[in-house]
Order: structure tokens, then C-alpha cells, then sequence
């Protein structure tokens, strides 16, 4: 049973993270309409430091 579990917490953690992808890409193109932080933030949800981290680590 516990091998069930770890395989459910595995594909939480992996819809998690698709989703938190998909909310970053959708930052991005607001970023460049040239919406607001603070609107980005209200729509998508993220927090400021995450769409700033985002940010640097795509200039990379």
C-alpha cells in the first residue's frame, strides 16, 4: 500500500510543478503586453518573488 501512496504524492507533486509552469510562461507573455506586476499577481496568483525569480533565471 505504501508504494501507492508515494506513486499519488509523486504525480501531486508533478501536476503541481506543471502547473506552477504553465502559471510562469502565462507571467511571461503578460509581462510582455506590458500588464502590471500587481495584475500578474492577481491573475495568476504567484507571488512577486516568483515571477521575479522566474524572470532572472529566463536571462539566463
Amino acid at each position: 500500500m505504501e508504494e501507492n501512496e508515494d506513486i499519488k504524492e509523486a504525480r501531486k507533486e508533478g501536476m503541481e510543478e506543471g502547473e506552477k509552469k504553465a502559471k510562469l510562461e502565462t507571467a511571461q507573455k503578460m509581462l510582455e503586453e506590458e500588464l502590471t506586476l500587481k495584475q500578474i499577481m492577481r491573475i495568476t496568483g504567484l507571488t512577486k518573488e516568483e515571477i521575479m525569480e522566474d524572470m532572472e533565471t529566463s536571462k539566463k
